[in-house]
């Protein structure tokens, strides 16, 4: 499958800046459109602090990961893109774009290979219980799923900042596989001046309203979380950064309240 791309060759990285995530977004955007893509996160078990703070060994897992991947000859027309992120913990974890999965009997083998490979890498050694809820997690129909909305998958993971204080050693984001990439024909034509103007200019009007539908679309479900009108309890788990189910996720939590004070719902008395 061709060597991973885990390493950079400009140089020292620290952060996602604009030229890389304009460079992403630039390759991406070369994919066919017709292309079935399948997205998954690889992310870390739920133990102690010392462990997921650990970025060194997190990322020499995903080097191995990645390698692995490469060596997997069955997968030989799998291709994608990686990209890294940091979670409100702390903790790393990986968002992948996989393509090339045409039928479902190498989709499943894929994903099966890739739940257990990541599985078995992170989970070394540690508490078999914990070990099992990771491997679990990742099994999880929701964690495999087909990109229907790439428009709403690029504002939501693809094209996120990152914050300063997030600021790590290493690659954000690369591709594997990349002869196999499904890359669309390149069609080259001179435009005036004049054309290109407008060209550019409902381009950029173009991506304003998809992301504005998306963004959307994504307080929609947020609302949905909790409910229309939360009750006092629920108020009370999410200003100690826990949602309806108990899940700690402070930035979602913080995020349904923004929206339940910009619509001045108040909420409903527990009985």
């Amino acid at each position: 499958m061709g060597k991973p791309q885990t390493e950079s060759k400009r140089g020292n990285v620290t952060k996602f800046s604009d030229k890389s995530r304009r460079r992403l977004l630039r390759d991406i955007a070369k994919i066919k459109l017709s292309e079935i893509t399948y997205t998954s996160v690889l992310s870390l078990p739920g133990v102690a602090e010392e462990f997921y703070l650990n970025h060194e060994f997190v990322k020499k897992c995903f080097e191995r990961f990645m390698r692995r991947l490469a060596s997997q000859k069955r997968f030989f027309g799998v291709s994608g893109y990686w990209k890294r992120e940091v979670q409100d913990r702390g903790a790393l974890h990986y968002h992948f774009l996989i393509y090339g999965l045409h039928n479902i009997a190498l989709k499943e083998e894929f994903r099966s290979w890739l739940v257990k490979t990541w599985n078995e890498l992170m989970c070394a050694g540690i508490d078999p219980i914990k070990k099992e809820h990771h491997r679990w997690l990742h099994a999880k129909d929701k964690n495999f799923q087909e990109v229907r909305n790439m428009s709403g998958y690029f504002s939501k993971y693809i094209s996120k900042d990152v914050d300063d204080d997030a600021a790590l050693a290493g690659r954000w984001w690369g591709s594997f596989n990349k002869s196999k990439l499904p890359y669309a024909e390149e069609m080259h034509s001179e435009l005036s001046m004049k054309a290109a103007v407008l060209i550019h200019r409902a381009a950029r009007k173009l991506r304003k309203i998809k992301a504005n539908t998306a963004k959307s679309i994504s307080d929609q479900k947020a609302l949905k979380e909790v409910g229309s009108r939360p009750t006092e309890m629920q108020m009370f788990r999410l200003r100690n950064g826990s949602l309806r189910d108990g899940t700690r996720n402070p930035k979602r939590a913080k995020e349904i309240l923004a929206l339940y004070e910009e619509v001045k719902w108040s909420p409903l008395c527990c009985q």
